[in-house]
């Protein structure tokens, strides 16, 4: 209609497309009983309008309110208008006004987000797989023989749901469905396919299987083509499969022999004791804290019976219960400071009466001094092991080297920068 209001008439309105302007956003609800526009601000969301929404997609951001309006009256000067959407239902419309513009974000900012919606486009994803399909298909010089589709479709009807009389039916093809490169795929290898992917009750239709798995066949042997196409995917594969070599190999020779071998190690240790001398004396030890007297004795003389693991089970078949803690014990071994109880038992510092446990008063300490040098090799376990480990690995590696002729290029090696 071209029925003017308040100045300014509805065609009149639609010719303010496409000019720029900078004001707000006005929704109108009808005509009050003078004709003028009565308009009614409110707040909503872009997604519930779609020209909104398709505004909001251009990058416009708009300025909203929540308020009841007093009638409006358009001004015959309308200043920078960028775009006016009229929508003419049950006397609504609505007008539409810039306030902000904002530029394009840069690609790589919104790089994930993109890569995130092509993932979970299936339409695209889908496109994307024909096309490398297609490509596969004109660089691996690919032929089919669509006649065979219709020979399994014929005996997936004859026999419905009848997996074994399918099967010998399939075994009496010949010929190849498709062929690629050096690859021949029979048609009984096809027909077995769609068995193992049809789920339905209803006979199978093998044209519904037979995309994807020229796709799968297509794809498994472009994986065994991937390190003679690129040189540098097979050089890193190359460096993983000999990773894992190495890894499994030392694994044997080295570290499981270190962990394993007691005999060896502790012949090593003894060899080389001079290396495991401590800067400071230490202690070797039990420290138990016991309710009373009474206990503390039987645990003394457990202590020096038992070895630790059968220490600890005997104190918890008889002396500690689910509900009571009689004993604690604690092995170690330990220089001055390591430990307060041992400061103060063996290393002779002033009581402290805050080191000790009120439910547990009575401390045994049962153990020897070492001095500076260890007992066993376990009094140094990891530095042992590490260094056997080490001993190991070398000796090895010179058994490789007399085993082996090594021969290096030298004109080659000088090539290789540091």
């Amino acid at each position: 209609t071209n029925e003017s209001h308040n100045g300014l008439c509805y065609s009149e309105i639609e010719n303010l497309r496409n000019r720029q302007a900078k004001i707000i956003i006005q929704f109108y609800f009808g005509l009050d009983d003078k004709k003028n526009l009565v308009c009614r601000k409110r707040t909503i969301d872009f997604c519930q309008r779609r020209a909104l929404h398709t505004l909001k997609r251009m990058g416009y951001i708009y300025e909203l309110y929540d308020d009841i309006g007093e009638p409006f009256t358009i001004p015959k000067e309308v200043d920078k208008f960028l775009d006016v959407i009229i929508r003419d239902y049950e006397e609504f419309f609505s007008i539409i006004k810039e306030i902000e513009k904002r530029q394009v974000e840069p690609f790589e900012k919104k790089k994930a987000d993109i890569q995130k919606m092509m993932r979970y486009d299936n339409t695209r994803s889908h496109s994307a797989k024909k096309s490398f399909t297609n490509k596969l298909k004109k660089e691996y010089n690919y032929t089919e023989d669509l006649s065979y589709l219709d020979t399994l479709n014929t005996i997936f009807k004859k026999y419905p749901n009848n997996k074994e009389a399918i099967s010998l039916a399939l075994d009496q093809l010949k010929g190849n469905i498709i062929c690629f490169a050096d690859k021949k795929i029979s048609a009984i290898e096809f027909g077995f396919y769609c068995m193992l992917l049809n789920n339905d009750s209803v006979a199978i239709n093998s044209n519904d299987y037979f995309d994807s798995f020229v796709e799968l066949e297509l794809t498994k042997y472009e994986e065994t083509q991937l390190d003679k196409k690129y040189p540098e995917f097979a050089n890193l594969m190359q460096e993983y499969h000999d990773g894992i070599l190495l890894f499994n190999i030392s694994t044997k020779e080295v570290w499981e022999k270190a962990l394993t071998d007691t005999a060896g190690i502790t012949q090593f240790f003894n060899d080389n004791i001079s290396n495991y001398q401590w800067k400071e004396p230490r202690y070797k030890g039990i420290i138990a804290q016991c309710k009373d007297k009474k206990t503390a004795k039987k645990v003394k003389r457990k202590i020096k019976k038992l070895d630790y693991n059968s220490l600890k089970q005997y104190i918890a078949n008889n002396i500690n219960n689910d509900s009571t803690t009689n004993v604690t014990i604690e092995r170690g071994i330990w220089k001055e400071g390591d430990n307060k109880l041992i400061d103060q038992y063996v290393f002779n510092h002033k009581q402290d009466s805050t080191t000790i446990n009120e439910n547990l008063p009575i401390v045994v300490v049962v153990g020897k001094n070492l001095n500076l040098t260890p007992e066993v090799y376990t009094d140094v376990k990891g530095k042992v092991t590490a260094d056997y480990q080490q001993y190991l690995e070398a000796q090895w590696v010179e058994s490789l080297r007399k085993k082996y002729k090594i021969e290096i290029n030298k004109e080659v090696l000088s090539t290789i920068e540091p």
